[in-house]
């Protein structure tokens, strides 16, 4: 898998040995041929919302002679799977709040190991898996040349939790790893703008005041 960099590198690395793989939201179907080619995965299913680039991972897994141990298939979210086909899900690339639709969408069939990485509102995110009955098993910050990524591992348990304001921005991020650090960092800043510009903003003290505590709150997490 030298292939492969960055956020898809740490995907294909939380892929447990011998599992099948499905890729949603495919794009060029970089990981599932890195993990079949590499033996990891015996088999995949990618899936791709548009034709375009389903088309585009077709000719990749053709030209990889793949064909027999990758299916491509176009749909939405999980919907192109067959019950019991898959073991591990990635769904990655994507908005926190579009991942989590697909998650609502796909009604009990998330069945197995979910691998999620936002590309934005995490805390979105992480709100759903709480009220949809997913468990966070493990969360890592992902630096891929100097942008900042979080990669989630869950799995549905039909628990329905609470989510506390700090815990949708923090998640399962830890301060004593670095790229966890240099995330968390991240946020904070982001809340921190956030803040301000909701204290300039007519109307809006309470919620300044709000995210201003939370500012705080992630602060004494960083620190403690």
């Amino acid at each position: 898998m030298e292939a492969l960099r960055g956020r898809l590198r740490a995907i294909a690395d939380r892929v447990p040995d011998g599992a099948r793989l499905a890729d949603i939201g495919t794009d060029h179907a970089y990981l599932p041929i890195a993990l079949v080619q590499s033996g990891r995965c015996p088999g995949a299913v990618a899936c791709d919302i548009r034709e375009k680039p389903l088309a585009a991972a077709r000719r990749n897994v053709e030209r990889a002679g793949l064909s027999d141990k990758i299916s491509l298939r176009l749909g939405d979210g999980l919907a192109p799977l067959l019950p019991g086909e898959w073991d591990v899900a990635v769904i990655a690339g994507m908005g926190g709040d579009v991942i989590s639709g697909i998650l609502a969408r796909a009604a009990g069939q998330a069945d197995g190991l979910l691998l999620l990485q936002p590309m934005t509102s995490p805390e979105v995110l992480r709100r759903a898996l709480c009220a949809q009955g997913f468990r966070l098993l493990d969360e890592r910050g992902v630096d891929e040349r100097g942008k900042l990524y979080t990669l989630l591992t869950a799995r549905y348990d039909g628990v329905v939790r609470d989510c506390p304001p700090l815990a949708a921005f923090v998640g399962g991020l830890r301060p004593d790893r670095p790229d966890d650090r240099r995330y968390l960092e991240k946020t904070r800043r982001r809340l921190r703008d956030a803040a301000a510009e909701l204290r300039d903003a007519p109307g809006q003290e309470p919620a300044a005041a709000s995210t201003a505590a939370l500012v705080r709150e992630l602060t004494a997490y960083l620190e403690g």
